[in-house]
């Protein structure tokens, strides 16, 4: 689905603004279980004098978990990026339409969106300057 002009100028992007934000918290929170997953249990883990079965495997778990942790932060930092670089791209073009709208209403032109992608930019006449039309069409001798 294409964004189209209404879309753009009318979205509210306070939602995906507390979005980013949320993503942010989430970003920092695992990067604290990462660090804490690498300095905690996987340094436990890798300093205890475990013998037998159950040592190789349980190592290789809190390794394995402390990896995921850690991928887990990666990945979350990437959506938060995506995310943040999407905000902050859509709230200058919102800016830049409404500036450009806004400038074109004061050359009394009209921006008429369609709904389906396309939109048209019209001039608006005032009653005075068509009937000022009419009559230049009108004089003898004009046509």
């Amino acid at each position: 689905m294409a964004l189209t002009y209404a879309d753009l100028i009318e979205v509210d992007l306070g939602r995906l603004g507390s979005a980013v934000s949320d993503w942010d918290s989430t970003v920092k929170g695992l990067k604290t279980a990462a660090e804490h997953a690498r300095t905690g249990m996987l340094a436990k883990s890798d300093a205890a004098r475990w013998a037998g079965v159950n040592a190789t495997v349980t190592r290789g778990f809190v390794a394995e978990t402390a990896k995921e942790i850690a991928d887990l932060h990666t990945e979350a930092g990437s959506i938060h990026h995506v995310l943040d670089d999407a905000h902050t791209e859509l709230v200058s073009l919102q800016k830049q339409i409404r500036t450009a709208q806004a400038e074109a209403r004061k050359w009394g032109i009209n921006v008429q969106d369609y709904g389906d992608g396309p939109f048209t930019a019209s001039t608006r006449t005032s009653e005075a300057t068509r009937t000022r039309v009419r009559r230049r069409r009108t004089r003898p001798g004009t046509n």
